[in-house]
């Protein structure tokens, strides 16, 4: 299994949602570029259920499904308990959920069964 990253929910909608930032700068090419590198098998993103059914609830559109269907392969789905997202945040003091190295591991072991 290659490596292993975390992409956060913000990357999906900068690049659903065609942002900028503060600057202007587009943001969408350099989410592409994190997608586009999982797909050429330089790593694996590491993606929650929260942030599948968020992102699906909220963003319903075509340009969601495609981005999904072309990062299939290239996906380790994880599932939090509401518990394990609260102390994710409270540690974080923030909206970002950071995955824990132990609770990766389990997960990875269950996915590769």
């Amino acid at each position: 299994m290659s490596t292993l990253i975390y992409v956060d929910t913000n990357i999906y909608l900068d690049f659903l949602l065609d942002r900028h930032n503060e600057y202007g700068k587009y943001l969408g090419d350099d989410a592409f570029s994190i997608f586009n590198r999982a797909v050429h098998c330089e790593f694996t993103i590491v993606i929650s259920y929260t942030v599948l059914d968020g992102l699906f609830r909220n963003y319903p559109s075509e340009k969601t499904m495609l981005l999904f269907a072309f990062l299939k392969k290239k996906l380790v789905k994880v599932i939090a308990s509401n518990e394990e997202i609260a102390i994710w945040r409270k540690r974080c003091r923030c909206h970002i959920m950071m995955l824990s190295t132990h609770y990766l591991r389990r997960s990875i072991k269950h996915n590769t069964s």
